[in-house]
Parts: C-alpha cells; structure tokens; sequence
C-alpha cells in the first residue's frame, strides 16, 4: 500500500516525521509519500532518524478567491454563533477574529447589521455546498488531482485538519476514489469551527474527543472517527532521550542542587501579559535561594515582551526552545533536538506554572503537577483568565482536582512550595484528567495505534 504524509505545516512535524508512525509502515512493507512544502532539511532530520529514504514531492499552495473566502467566513462565523448557543458557551465566538483582516472586518459588520442571518443553519449548510462545488473547479484542486494521479497513493493522509488548501487536496483526493484521512491536532481544536473540508476517517486523541467531534460535526458518523491517541506524549517514554541532572545543569547553566520549576509561555493572544506573570513568579521565590525557574517561552514567539522580566530577575533562566522559523507561524518547526530539550525539561523539573497551557498534560504523563494561574494582571480591564478557563477544551477538567490553581499572587509561593513537598498529592486527580484526554499515550501506543488504523485501509 502507498500511503502520503501530506504535512502542509510544521505542526505536523514531531507527531508524524519524527515519532515511529513512519518506522513501522515502512517495516510493514508500504511505500511513503511526503507532500509538503516545508525546509527541505526535515525529511533529512526525519529521514536520519528513521534510517529510511522517503520520495517527497512539493505540496504547492495557492490564494483562495475572495468571494469564496468571504462566502467561507459567513459560514465559520455561523458555525460559531450556533455552536456558542447550543452548547451555552459564549467562549466559543472568541475563535472568531473580527479583526484579523479586511474580510473578517467586512463579515462581522454583515452580522451586526443582519445578526438573525447568522443564527441559519440553512444557510451555513448552503454556504458550504456552494464552497465544495466551487472547489472543484479551482485551479488548486485541478493541480492536486493532476499530482495525486501521477503519484497513484491508496491513502492520503494529513497530519493538521484545519489548513485550508489541505483540505482542497483531500477533496482532490476523494474525487480520484483515494481513502483519506486527516488527525484532529490539539485537545482545543474541534469547538473551532475549522474543519474546512470532510475526510473519510478522523484520528483523534480519545473517546471523550470522538464524543466531541461528533458533537460539534453530527454528519461525521461515529464509524468514521478512530481513537488512535496522539505520538506526542511518546516521547516522554525514550528513556534514550534523558540526560543526568548534572550534564543538563553544566548545558544550560543550572544550579543541580536546586530545585527547578518550568515556567511555559504563552501566545500573546492567549495571555497578552504573560511577561507580568512570569515577574510575579519571580518575585515570589526571590528569597527562596533554593529554587530556579526554568523559562520556556512559547516556540512561535520571541522574548521581546519578557526581556525587561528576564533582566531584572537572576533566579529565572531562560531556556529557548530549539526551533527553526520560515516566513509565517505554520511554517515554524521543532528539530529533533527540541523534543529531546522538553523531554528533559519535564523530567528534571517538579512542577510547571502557566496560563491554561498543554503543558500541563505533558507534565501528567510523568506524573508531576501543574499550577494554572488565574487571576488578572495588566491595563485592560476587560481581560481575565477566567474566560479563558471558560473555553470549551478546558470542560474536560470537570468532576477532576487535576491541577493547582493560583487564585492571585500572594498564593504563589505557598503554592508552588506546595507541589515540591507534595508533588505525588496535589492535584491528585491528574491522571484522571490525563485519561479523559489522550488515550494510547504511552511509548509508541499512539503510533501503533494509526499504524494499525492505516494499515487496516488497505
């Protein structure tokens, strides 16, 4: 069987070039495709792991019609509108930027001149018809057809459900009678109404995520969506990827003695003033000479907002995380040695502070607890973590003690003192949580897991 990897971004790198999801369809006897556009030095790196030879070709992309797009936009902002009131949960609108571009302005002020227009599911329905038909004769689908014809794969596979020109290739796909496949990426992904196109089968992380997607998309058919787990998480099992304690200090200038937490930054979207929460913490341990903060920052961002934080305070040390940049975010990428940084980074820290981060989840899977802090900090009065907490993803954590909160900042010493004297006890529903979430986490399930789903297409 000839299987293609189509990987439109560098999200997709870690989970499909750099786990073992490629090793073992190789080993089962089936060709690989990879259709990307990504540097070519990835499949060198993936290519270098693997000890393995991949034919790739170029994944073109192209500029969508505007009229399309805005037509594309009414029905997302709908999705939107409908999803927030069905599931009374007004934090999903906030995936809707109004401001994002001269289109997104154009269709938020069509909806507050015509809001009843946009509560019609009807019309979404109609919207979407009129976008795949008018996809078909677009000169992006036309070339993907052309491409995949020549290649001749019996499955196309995506590893990023919400790029918009993948989804035109997986239609171009479905058109020539090849099974297509995409993998919903993240725990926050399905309420964002950013499924541009339908596939044949849907990999997601665990039943509660199935139960979700078919929540939120009710024709997709549960005989559709496979919980296969995510290879994200596997990597915290390569006990090859561990350094001592000591050749990690002596790396990165750390004190082994001492005790390290993780602080992991956010987007600025997601917390626009991460940098005054990372002060807070620093300010708070200032006497505690026996802790050192460990400072990640989210990989897609520099440290610009963080640098005056950064020099003021000697006890934190910043640990910049090991990716490559292209020329827009989705082309930003981690090397193989970043997996290899986090894992460590996990390991050798106690506990890990953040705004509503993933990282929490990482930190479970070693069984060590996260703190999420919530309460407001910065000028805009308007701002507050707790809707954030609100969005949909986080209604996992119902019915779980899974993570500490920290409620304001005179409770973060005490709080975090809490987590390295009682790590095993705080939070003690963690793993609870953890389960709801990712199934097939440990080492290499994920990636048998969509092995074998793949390899049953044939």
């Amino acid at each position: 069987m000839k299987v293609c990897f189509l990987i439109p971004d560098g999200v997709g790198v870690r989970n499909y070039l750099y786990s073992n999801v490629l090793s073992k369809l190789a080993e089962g006897g089936h060709e690989i495709l990879i259709w990307h556009n990504l540097d070519p030095e990835i499949l060198g790196i993936s290519q270098k792991i693997h000890q393995k030879e991949f034919k790739e070709i170029f994944f073109p992309t192209f500029e969508e019609n505007l009229f399309i797009r805005v037509i594309r936009e009414m029905s997302t902002l709908i999705k939107l509108k409908l999803d927030a009131k069905s599931f009374s949960n007004p934090t999903i609108l906030d995936n809707w930027d109004s401001g994002k571009d001269k289109i997104a302005k154009s269709v938020s002020i069509l909806e507050k001149f015509i809001p009843d227009l946009f509560l019609n599911d009807r019309l979404r329905q109609a919207l979407d018809r009129f976008v795949l038909k008018n996809t078909h004769h677009t000169s992006a689908f036309k070339q993907y057809r052309e491409i995949l014809e020549r290649e001749k794969p019996d499955v196309v596979f995506c590893t990023h459900q919400r790029i918009l020109y993948a989804g035109i290739a997986l239609e171009a796909a479905k058109s020539l009678g090849i099974k297509t496949v995409t993998s919903i990426f993240s725990w926050d992904n399905v309420p964002k109404a950013r499924l541009p196109m339908r596939t044949d089968y849907y990999f997601v992380w665990s039943h509660y995520m199935k139960k979700e997607l078919m929540e939120f998309y009710p024709e997709i058919k549960a005989s559709s969506v496979h919980v296969t787990g995510t290879p994200q998480f596997g990597f915290y099992f390569r006990r090859e990827f561990l350094k001592s304690r000591e050749n990690f200090a002596s790396k990165y200038g750390l004190d082994p003695d001492k005790q390290w937490i993780c602080f992991s930054g956010d987007d600025k979207r997601t917390s626009p003033y991460d940098e005054e929460y990372l002060g807070d913490v620093a300010s708070a341990l200032k006497d505690d000479t026996g802790v050192q903060i460990l400072f990640r920052q989210v990989p897609v961002e520099g440290t610009e907002r963080y640098d005056a934080i950064l020099s003021k305070h000697s006890n934190i040390h910043h640990i910049a995380p090991l990716w490559k940049r292209g020329k827009s975010w989705n082309q930003y990428y981690p090397t193989y040695e970043d997996v290899q940084l986090l894992v460590n980074l996990v390991f050798h820290c106690k506990t890990v502070v953040n705004l509503g981060s993933t990282m929490a989840l990482d930190f479970a899977v070693m069984d060590k607890p996260a703190l999420y802090l919530n309460y407001a900090v910065g000028p805009n009065k308007e701002w507050s973590p707790k809707r954030t907490y609100e969005f949909h993803h986080f209604r996992s954590m119902e019915g779980f003690n899974a993570v500490v909160w920290i409620h304001n900042k005179d409770e973060i010493e005490e709080k975090i003192n809490l987590c390295l004297r009682n790590g095993k006890e705080v939070a003690g529903q963690r793993q609870d949580w953890l389960d709801r979430v990712v199934s097939h986490y440990k080492d290499g399930d994920a990636s048998e897991q969509i092995f074998e789903r793949i390899q049953s297409l044939g």
